[in-house]
């Protein structure tokens, strides 16, 4: 149990005094490690799917566009300057 604490301290930037309060506020040390892993798996989840968004045409064309300055054919390209 005690290499999970450290763990924790160390992921989360906290001391002893932070684990106590965390142990306080949320009452079991499983309660926390279950906290923690809902949140790896929403991230993990987001990362997957901007790597699923990569790989499609949409964001390509997305990209061409918005970081290259490319435009379709039939589109009309402003050049705003002050």
């Amino acid at each position: 149990m005690q290499k999970h604490w450290v763990w924790l301290a160390t992921r989360s930037g906290i001391g002893v005094r932070g684990r106590a309060e965390l142990l306080r506020r949320f009452g079991t040390a499983e309660r926390i490690y279950a906290m923690d892993r809902a949140a790896l798996q929403a991230e993990e989840q987001r990362l997957e799917y901007m790597i699923e968004y990569a790989k499609s045409d949409e964001y390509r064309v997305q990209y061409a566009r918005e970081k290259l300055g490319l435009v379709l054919p039939d589109d009309i390209k402003f050049d705003i300057t002050d």
